[in-house]
């Protein structure tokens, strides 16, 4: 289990090849998402503010699951900060844009209403628009309604051609090309796999859940109990050990994802099974049915996967060379061009919902993630099924002291596992700083906040069971109104506290954006189209058609 040597190793040889600055031209983009909730901390369930512009079309603000969960998307940035300050500008414009209400602060949600009360996204008329709602209404038969109001952060990354050049060439002793960068990327989407349940204890924020997540659980599940004080009244529950229900059985884990594994041994691999996943039909969603007799649309088709973005992977490989192309056929021509980690709960302690340190340590870990070997998964499935148990004791007992987990087929103290991983992170956070020719040492300064956070059991789901139930005190609060506070004090600030950090030419492209994705979106509703039952069909040959 020491990484110390092979990372020791790899980092002399870079050291020794390195004659500038390969950081610089990283990209890194953000995109978290949130409800929009009443002054009250009701769910929303009005329309998409026009303020915002179109959620078809926009760049930078749309649309998740419901009319009510916004989605704000950063551009490729070459820092981590312009990143999160793009997406505190995003977070400004919205919170001046969405007439007096607020935006819910946590991954899981608010008190829901009933599910027929929950209002699935409308993207207008086009066969464009009519796909992605008929997508989420596929959802809501599948999953329900309940599971697709969960919010999160996804964290884009790309290394920079320097960087790929430089590593291609000192420790693999090649020269570059897409072959060896689909490479890179894919060692390093096998190892954040394998030790992503560390991002999920560092970085989970999702304790706690309503009982309308245990409709189809009991609820008097193992690990979950009801709040301490008030349970005959609260319709809340808790994992007082638990990390990251949203990445639990509760949330995206569920069971009816769980035969979609898609291989990360090699880019050909990752696309065969996502190809297969798209053009397999699964029997449960059949019996749900593609049309009623009405010839009333239920979903896209009854495949396991009705689209690409229903895999719930922990990391998913992207490229965006052509827009015209989906995801996956990009991947086919252009090989990869960047990571998309997705198992990040937005942080409530942050008022954007995530912030430059999470952004320094995720590097930092990929970084790990690179420096170490990688070898491919066995085809007997063994360790991708350590790997699924891993996360899944993670989320749910994270906390506990003295909680094992396995690796290699060894049981090994979780405190020991992530204290042994802590070593190499600050081993390649002194690594990145001097790469970075920085004075400051933002990514040592960092990393040894993080490691302060572990040593003092205060991570973000810690601090919120200890805000939530605070045993010393003796006093209760609900977990609706710990979110509720928190959107009203992030409310307040973006009003009023917030003008002094933003810049003007950075918000007039976003309100261009916010006109010109209107103007797009009546362009796409003027224009002659086809059926949208020929669109559909098209739609669905296309998606597995690599010709």
């Amino acid at each position: 289990m020491n990484f110390k040597p092979q990372i020791l190793d790899k980092i002399k040889k870079l050291k020794a090849n390195t004659g500038n600055n390969f950081l610089k031209n990283n990209l890194y983009g953000i995109e978290k998402e949130a409800l929009r909730i009443t002054q009250k901390g009701n769910l929303s369930v009005n329309s998409h503010p026009e303020a915002l512009g179109s959620k078809l079309t926009s760049e930078f603000i749309t649309t998740d699951y419901s009319e009510s969960q916004l989605e704000l998307i950063t551009p490729p940035k070459n820092t981590i900060e312009e990143s999160v300050s793009y997406l505190e500008h995003l977070s400004y414009y919205v919170a001046n844009n969405i007439n007096k209400q607020m935006l819910w602060p946590c991954s899981m949600p608010c008190i829901l209403p009933n599910e027929k009360e929950i209002p699935i996204a409308h993207y207008g008329k086009s066969n464009q628009g009519k796909l992605k709602e008929l997508y989420r209404t596929g959802l809501k038969y599948r999953y329900g309604k309940t599971m697709q109001m969960i919010s999160g952060v996804h964290f884009n990354f790309s290394f920079s051609q320097d960087f790929l050049s430089n590593y291609t060439k000192t420790i693999n002793n090649q020269t570059i090309n897409q072959e060896n960068i689909n490479d890179i990327y894919i060692n390093v989407s096998r190892n954040y796999l394998r030790y992503s349940w560390l991002i999920t204890y560092v970085f989970g924020a999702s304790p706690i859940v309503t009982d309308k997540f245990l409709q189809n659980n009991s609820p008097s599940a193992f690990y979950l109990k009801p709040d301490p004080e008030n349970f005959k009244q609260s319709n809340e529950y808790f994992a007082p050990y638990g990390t990251s229900l949203r990445m639990s059985e509760l949330g995206y884990q569920n069971s009816l994802q769980s035969s979609n594994n898609v291989s990360f041994n090699s880019l050909d691999e990752y696309i065969k099974d996502f190809t297969n996943a798209l053009s397999t039909e699964n029997l449960d969603f059949k019996k749900i049915g593609v049309k009623t007799k009405n010839n009333k649309y239920l979903q896209i088709n009854s495949n396991n996967l009705q689209i690409e973005n229903e895999l719930y992977n922990p990391i998913r490989l992207k490229s965006q060379k052509n827009k015209n192309l989906s995801n996956l056929k990009n991947l086919y021509n252009h090989g990869i061009e960047y990571i998309e980690l997705r198992n990040i709960d937005v942080n409530p302690f942050s008022k954007q919902g995530f912030d430059v340190e999470q952004g320094y340590f995720l590097e930092i870990f990929l970084f790990f993630c690179t420096l170490i070997e990688s070898p491919k998964f066995s085809s007997n499935k063994l360790e991708l099924l350590e790997i699924k148990n891993n996360l899944s004791k993670i989320t749910t007992f994270g906390l506990h002291e003295g909680l094992t987990i396995k690796y290699n087929n060894q049981t090994i103290f979780l405190q020991d596992f992530i204290k042994d991983i802590f070593e190499s992170l600050e081993i390649i956070a002194d690594f990145l700083d001097f790469i970075s020719e920085s004075e400051t040492k933002n990514y040592s300064k960092i990393f040894n906040k993080y490691k302060k956070i572990i040593d003092n059991n205060e991570t973000c789901s810690a601090k919120i069971i200890k805000q939530v139930y605070n045993k010393d005190s003796k006093t209760y609060n609900s977990f609706q109104e710990f979110g509720l506070n928190l959107a009203q004090k992030y409310s307040y600030y973006f009003a009023h506290d917030c003008t002094k950090n933003l810049n003007s030419e950075l918000l007039d492209i976003i309100k261009q954006d916010t006109k010109n994705s209107l103007l797009k979106f009546q362009d796409i509703n003027n224009q002659n189209q086809i059926s949208f039952d020929d669109f559909l069909i098209d739609f669905n040959k296309n998606q597995t058609n690599f010709n």
